[in-house]
């Protein structure tokens, strides 16, 4: 492949608050801080990185990711035990239903402290399994 990318830039009111989230909901990745201050939180997400920047979003971003069975069924845990809200339908991602974990179709939707909404939806290729 010939490009990748490197990281995407999300907003958030509160940068480390939203890579937090995320790192605890997927259980997965290393938060760095860069920029010149360190006032932005990147989260290393396979290969690249999401870097959650200081400014209130105006509008919700969507991040997909797609993940391994067991990191989904993790996650799907995770945001039960936390009571945070999750879903499997983008028209009501807080119905608290989530299809089998380790299924094919599987896919669930949640938000982080920003109000982005991220969704997971499993991939059982073999560098996922």
């Amino acid at each position: 492949m010939s490009i990748v990318i490197d990281h995407v830039g999300i907003p958030a009111a509160d940068p480390w608050a939203s890579a937090r989230f995320l790192r605890e909901a997927l259980a997965s990745g290393e938060i760095t801080p860069e920029g010149p201050a360190g006032e932005m939180a990147s989260l290393s997400v396979g290969d690249g990185a999401l870097t959650y920047f200081g400014l209130a979003a105006h509008e919700s971003h969507h991040v997909a990711f797609r993940v391994s069975g067991p990191v989904l069924a993790g996650a799907i845990g995770r945001l039960r035990q936390r009571g945070m809200p999750f879903g499997n339908d983008p028209a009501d991602p807080a119905n608290g239903r989530a299809d089998d974990p380790l299924g094919g179709n599987a896919r669930i939707y949640f938000h982080d402290p920003s109000g982005h909404c991220s969704s997971s939806s499993p991939r059982l290729g073999p560098e996922l399994r």
